[in-house]
């Protein structure tokens, strides 16, 4: 009999008051959600029975290459993760490894419920990532590098705690380096000609705060702010981060960092010999690479910028130095960076310039195109 036909007595009228059936109703949603697959009818309050009701689905996003020891100590540390408000999947792919890491991966990650795919070529990380958001639905991507550790089994659940405290965050993580002995934390700057660095803080010395961004080293991102970016863009052979979290910027979105979200990022070189970052072995073709994307991210997100680009570089790059030589910026490949920025040009002469000119001219060719296609009618 439905409850509102029930009268017993005196006490019909409360039975049919507004709060009555608020909470009538609430302690029937309550025992429908409590009723698990194959199991009892568990009491309102019972610890399952409200885990049924707010889990998330956070699938972890894990492109590897050629690195067999660095993937089995992050599986390693995924596997101690606490997961108690969220359903936990981890998704890796074999980016054209030339010996399958199948094996060493199913192996290592027997306690976590995981994906596994292969690629026979590599593609690079951003194909990967996409491919693997696509095959797996969750509300929540979590992007790792494969030389990545979690340091503590609270971090996931700090993350989803962050994440939620702003509804216009969409993104929260951080990592923390290995430098000359510290661990320290870094924190992504965005310099006015462009430059991403990284400033360092020591763990006790950090104030959680918003920031301009991270790297996919370590970034939790909501699965509809993921979607509204289109993905990673699979033409850039580097910095496609860089690029997503500044479209993610464009579209109003918000990042978070503290210590508690922070991973150890152990920056190795394995795997780049061969695959999509070969380029890292040469330093004309890591330098091309960098002057290629950097001018493509411009000319996306700060077109203006390419007017006046080769004097900023002149005016920023020694302060840059200054600041990375005092250990204000202390990441070993942006010391890297700058310095091929530095001294390339005693290297390589005049393909340095060639490279230069280049760069500058085809940023300023898609700028007078673009906007030319602006004033057709």
């Amino acid at each position: 009999m439905p409850w509102r036909d029930y009268q017993p007595g005196a006490r019909a009228v409360a039975h049919r008051s507004r709060l009555g059936r608020a909470c009538l109703a609430w302690a029937i949603d309550i025992s429908r959600a409590s009723r698990l697959p194959g199991g009892p009818l568990l009491p309102a309050g019972h610890p399952e029975s409200i885990r049924t009701t707010i889990l998330k689905r956070v699938l972890a996003v894990i492109p590897t290459h050629e690195r067999p020891e660095e993937i089995k100590e992050l599986l390693n540390s995924l596997a101690k993760l606490r997961t108690d408000s969220c359903a936990f999947s981890v998704s890796v792919m074999d980016d054209g490894s030339l010996t399958s890491l199948e094996d060493i991966v199913r192996s290592e990650g027997l306690g976590l419920d995981l994906i596994f795919s292969r690629n026979e070529k590599s593609h690079g990380p951003s194909w990967c990532r996409n491919r693997m958001v696509e095959a797996t639905d969750s509300d929540y991507l979590w992007f790792l590098d494969s030389d990545t550790v979690v340091l503590s089994p609270d971090t996931l659940e700090n993350m989803l705690i962050a994440i939620g405290r702003d509804p216009k965050i969409c993104a929260v993580g951080g990592t923390v380096e290995n430098i000359d002995g510290d661990l320290l934390l870094q924190q992504l700057e965005i310099l006015p000609n462009a430059f991403f660095l990284y400033r360092v803080f020591g763990l006790d010395d950090f104030e959680p705060s918003y920031v301009e961004g991270f790297g996919t080293c370590n970034m939790l991102v909501t699965r509809e702010a993921f979607n509204r970016t289109g993905g990673f863009d699979e033409s850039l052979p580097r910095d496609e981060d860089m690029d997503f979290c500044l479209t993610l910027r464009g579209l109003g979105c918000r990042f978070y960092m503290e210590k508690g979200t922070s991973v150890l990022h152990k920056c190795s070189h394995t795997g780049r010999s061969t695959g999509a970052f070969a380029f890292h072995m040469s330093r004309i073709a890591y330098f091309q690479k960098l002057l290629e994307t950097r001018v493509t991210i411009i000319e996306r997100h700060f077109p203006v910028l390419l007017l006046a680009l080769p004097l900023l570089d002149l005016l920023l790059i020694p302060r840059v130095m200054y600041r990375v030589s005092s250990k204000y910026y202390a990441h070993k490949r942006i010391r890297r960076d700058v310095l091929t920025w530095s001294y390339s040009s005693l290297v390589t002469g005049g393909h340095l310039l060639y490279i230069l000119a280049k760069c500058y001219a085809v940023g300023y060719l898609r700028l007078a195109l673009r906007a030319l296609g602006q004033r057709r009618p």
